[in-house]
């Protein structure tokens, strides 16, 4: 573990989470931007102090004892009879997507605001899973005053960025709690006062693929066969508890409207549990029809198949 000190307040002020064992030498560059650390682990990091992103340089067979910066290199003493020198740069980098750091979602609970390595602050819409504006390197907070909006909707989701990805979390019954009226969402197909259930439509969006690609499988007479999971399939598990609320017809609806459009291009992942236990992971393009309540939540195929949602005593 690396420790920014701030010797006139006497404290730390930042904590870098670098190497896997004992840190034992250190050597900063002359504007104190960049710091270059060894240790017992045998691994040569080079760590930016600002956006507390770290490559590693070298690793070896022998622990690191001392480092010296000079020019363009960086020499190393280890338990060894040698020192190395070695590039204070790495000579060639494959560039990847910097990683989340920070987040807020907002107001309307449909969009949240992120911040990456890079200090760039992106707008996203968890509906369709994209970053829907790009700012650029400005102030994450006064962006986030700028958004500021004065409405109340449900939280219906939570969010982590643990991975340094957007990772969005459904729970029943929470997640049915929001609903807006279609008019704010620009949905022309449906009257002006319809309610849209928020998480019912995104799960619509996300499994629309696993939908069309079921009843592709199953044909015309699945149905009859008992093939299809059912509401009598479904209803003899967890439901037959709760009274279910229905909107409009049961029969299998795959119409997904535009503020729930996931991209194909770029699809997002689900990562969920099934009856089996274990969690599994796939892009939602990848699903290929042959998923049930094995692999899927039944509350999920209940609302995607059946149309179905928790009463709403029990929706908190």
């Amino acid at each position: 573990m690396l420790r920014l000190w701030d010797l006139g307040q006497q404290r730390c002020v930042h904590s870098y989470a670098v190497h896997t064992d004992s840190v034992w030498a250190l050597a900063s560059n002359s504007t104190f931007s960049h710091v270059y650390s060894g240790g017992r682990d045998s691994s040569l990091y080079l760590t930016d102090l600002h956006t507390r992103e770290s490559v590693l340089l070298s690793t070896g067979e022998q622990p690191i004892l001392q480092l010296a910066l000079h020019d363009d290199s960086i020499w190393v003493a280890s338990t060894d009879s040698s020192v190395h020198r070695w590039p204070a740069e790495p000579i060639l980098t494959i560039p990847g997507i910097p990683a989340i750091v920070q987040h807020e979602v907002l107001n309307n609970k449909r969009h949240v605001l992120t911040k990456d390595t890079s200090g760039s602050v992106k707008l996203w819409e968890i509906t369709k899973g994209v970053a829907i504006e790009d700012y650029g390197k400005v102030p994450f907070d006064e962006k986030k005053e700028e958004l500021f909006e004065m409405v109340s909707v449900p939280a219906w989701f939570t969010v982590d960025t643990r991975l340094g990805s957007l990772s969005v979390h459904l729970d029943t019954p929470q997640c049915f709690s929001a609903e807006i009226y279609s008019q704010e969402l620009n949905i022309v197909e449906k009257p002006e006062d319809d309610k849209i259930n928020l998480a019912r439509e995104t799960l619509k969006g996300l499994l629309v693929h696993w939908l069309r690609k079921r009843k592709q499988r199953m044909g015309t007479h699945a149905s009859a066969n008992g093939e299809l999971l059912s509401e009598n399939d479904i209803g003899t598990r967890s439901l037959s508890h709760s009274r279910v609320e229905v909107d409009g017809s049961s029969e299998i609806d795959t119409i997904v409207y535009p503020p729930f459009e996931f991209s194909i291009a770029s699809p997002p992942s689900i990562i969920t549990e099934g009856t089996h236990g274990g969690p599994w992971r796939k892009k939602i393009t990848d699903l290929d029809g042959t998923e049930d309540d094995k692999d899927i939540p039944w509350w999920c195929l209940d609302c995607v198949l059946n149309n179905r949602l928790p009463p709403r005593e029990n929706a908190k």
